[in-house]
């Protein structure tokens, strides 16, 4: 369940960031993509997910 509501978080956080360019698509499938991590790796991951989208 921590699991869960940490994937909630952050998926709430990338359509808060990304605004309208935010795709639930693109989001599992970064999420998804490394297979089974610490929730602290995911974090990491989904965070530079979100920074690849700044604008420069």
């Amino acid at each position: 369940m921590v699991g869960m509501n940490q994937l909630l978080l952050l998926r709430q956080e990338a359509e808060e960031r990304l605004d309208t360019e935010y795709d639930i698509r693109k989001f599992h499938q970064t999420a998804l993509a490394q297979g089974a991590l610490a929730l602290v790796i995911l974090n990491q991951v989904i965070d530079e997910w979100l920074d690849s989208y700044a604008v420069p």
